[in-house]
């Protein structure tokens, strides 16, 4: 019978002054437009961006459940866009789906299904929702397009009831349930759109003050903003002066809204927002005095800005931020109000680390050598020497192995050089390269009787002394038997046993796994065939029938004091599942025991079902294993394993 595990947090995060009401999406996946019925906006979020549908209402203070049914297209072009459908008397959310074109979800709201609007009878959406089969002059897309991601533009025109479709091809209203082709000038179109996210995106409003639909856009060809404005008759292009030059380009970033005073607002995304104003119907901008409150928006791109008609502020909705934020922030007439929680970027940042208990605490060092420290007060990682410090000890050198000898962390070089962690990282600020007493001390030079190993496997030998390394060498030829002793002097070369071990077609070392093992007092190698043991001199394997559970991409070892079991936490996708390794008269035993959910969403397609982490590592005093997401440093989840040693 296996346990159930449940990953609890370990750091204490940010406090947020209203709940958000999903994981992150998308940057710029989302619509966000004021429902006048509700007197509230409506935040439509796509998590996969393949559905439509659920939403979130704002009273002011926090979010509400709206609607929880979603629509699926086949095959979704370009982020979804919300508008108000005065007929319908609903939000509706605009996508692209590749083979019947324009598809609308029309959100009812609750639990109830969602009314489909496509003009392919197969469309289909969840809890059996109906399906408003749309005919006409159906809207097309242009045979050579430079639009990426954004097969075209929706919007509404409320004072006229229509629901407007623009792009290259063309300009199209739906009135009811039937398209009709309107007769425009597309010279002002913007020469190249682009919805991912390497761009400002697009989007439209209803420009109440001027009864017209505004779609806006950013060009990335000539990296300024595209105004254009549809009142039934004329597609015109709206004079853009008065915004700062910089406000579309590589590192810019802006919004654009409506207002029931100017019309139309931009909101500039570069270092702290400003707001401008338009200044008349033709266009021209003018800045809007700035308001008092430390929580403006800072550096942003992808976001969409909607006016609160009833509480008389502006709302930007989710970023795409340099931290990956998810956060909500408001304008009203005392200032910028923020909410949601800010991100700290962890300090083990996107390095690769080895991770090892040793030298009274845990550590992460990386291929570089700089050294990150789990601080227990603080339940967090944090550097504890880096910088020059590191790069005049290990002079260009790579580091291939970590481990913890007679309770001090060592290093080994891809030149054989051995390095061990010395000093006391008492009191260490991360913002000191000097390392607050903590220095890398070499023990050995670099060394020729040790092989340039490619992606070893190590291990300490608690009862001999000896650092092992099995991996690739020169003389190997990509074969992954050669091992490699330390013994606190020197590299020698062990010999090797009468057979190879097998798998050794695989081309990486995903399939093995090598740890001490208590029980056997010795350095063990475990592959999707076989137990390896190292006796100091060689190798000798026995098989096992347990190839599912053995194997395992990047899974951990737990191994702890006292204990002669071990434990695999297999951490990657779907696999999410504990494993005890045991030794007995006949050989080793292993045995599911335990599985356990998803940490943490990592984004829009990596939720629950097949989310990771990058990091994990075992904390040997506590029995726990701890998770960590290094895009934020407060993401740091704890599993305790102590009673699964017994089972």
């Amino acid at each position: 019978m296996t346990t159930a595990l449940v990953f609890r947090p370990l750091t204490e995060t940010t406090s947020q002054e209203a709940p958000l009401p999903t994981e992150p999406v998308t940057p710029g996946n989302y619509g966000l437009v004021y429902h006048p019925l509700d007197k509230a906006l409506i935040y439509a979020p796509s998590t996969d961006h393949h559905q439509g549908g659920s939403a979130w209402a704002w009273d002011g203070a926090a979010w509400k459940p709206f609607a929880e049914k979603t629509a699926r297209g086949s095959s979704i072009e370009q982020p979804w866009r919300a508008v108000w459908d005065a007929k319908r008397k609903a939000v509706v959310v605009w996508s692209w789906d590749y083979t019947p074109g324009p598809l609308g979800v029309v959100i009812q709201g609750g639990a109830k299904a969602p009314v489909l609007l496509s003009a392919s009878k197969e469309a289909s959406a969840e809890g059996k929702g109906t399906l408003e089969l749309l005919t006409g002059d159906l809207p097309i897309k242009a045979d050579d397009t430079s639009w990426r991601k954004c097969a075209a533009m929706f919007g509404y025109d409320i004072g006229r009831g229509v629901t407007v479709c623009l792009n290259e091809a063309g300009l199209w209203e739906l009135d009811g349930s039937r398209w009709t082709r309107r007769d425009a000038s597309l010279d002002g179109l913007p020469k190249q759109v682009d919805g991912s996210r390497m761009a400002n995106g697009f989007g439209s409003f209803y420009d109440a003050k001027h009864e017209r639909v505004v779609f806006w856009a950013h060009d990335r060809e000539d990296d300024v903003l595209v105004l254009l404005a549809w009142d039934g008759k004329t597609l015109s292009r709206l004079d853009v002066g008065g915004l700062p030059d910089d406000l579309a380009g590589w590192r810019g970033g802006f919004s654009v809204g409506d207002h029931p005073e100017h019309g139309v607002v931009v909101l500039s995304g570069m270092g702290d927002a400003h707001l401008f104003a338009m200044k008349g119907k033709e266009g021209g901008f003018k800045a809007v005095p700035s308001v008092a409150g430390d929580g403006a928006p800072k550096e942003f791109s992808l976001a969409l800005l909607a006016f609160d008609v009833s509480r008389g502020e502006l709302m930007l909705g989710p970023q795409h931020t340099k931290t990956k934020e998810h956060r909500f922030f408001v304008r009203g007439k005392k200032g910028w109000r923020a909410f949601g929680r800010a991100v700290e970027k962890s300090d083990l940042g996107d390095q690769r680390n080895f991770f090892v208990v040793a030298s009274g605490g845990a550590y992460a060092v990386s291929t570089r050598g700089t050294v990150t420290r789990w601080d227990e007060a603080k339940q967090r990682w944090t550097t504890a020497l880096g910088g020059s410090a590191t790069e005049k000890v290990f002079e260009g050198t790579v580091q291939i192995a970590v481990c913890g000898w007679n309770d001090k962390v060592h290093a080994v070089s891809n030149d054989g050089a051995v390095f061990r962690l010395d000093g006391d990282d008492a009191g260490a600020d991360a913002a000191d390269d000097s390392g607050a007493g903590l220095r890398w001390t070499k023990v050995c030079a670099k060394s020729k009787d040790f092989g340039a190993v490619r992606w070893p496997l190590f291990a300490f030998d608690e009862a001999r002394g000896l650092l092992v390394v099995w991996g690739d060498s020169k003389a190997s030829r990509g074969r992954k038997d050669d091992t490699f002793v330390f013994d606190g002097k020197a590299w020698s070369k062990a010999k090797k046993g009468k057979e190879k071990p097998e798998s050794l077609d695989y081309k990486d070392s995903d399939p093995f796994t090598m740890f001490y093992d208590p029980g056997a007092r010795a350095v063990v190698r475990l592959s999707d065939k076989q137990v390896g043991v190292f006796d100091g001199k060689t190798w000798t394997h026995t098989p096992h029938r347990s190839a599912k559970l053995a194997v395992g991409w990047e899974q951990v070892v737990c191994v702890a004091p006292g204990k002669t079991d071990v434990l695999l936490v297999k951490r990657h996708m779907g696999e999410r599942e504990v494993v005890l390794l045991r030794r007995g008269k006949d050989g080793y035993v292993l045995k599911k025991v335990a599985t356990f959910e998803a940490v943490h969403s990592r984004g829009p397609h990596d939720t629950g079902g097949n989310a990771s982490f990058d990091v994990g590592w075992f904390d040997p005093k506590t029995a726990r294993f701890i998770a960590h997401l290094p895009e934020d440093a407060s993401m740091n989840f704890a599993l305790d394993l102590g009673a699964l040693f017994e089972k």
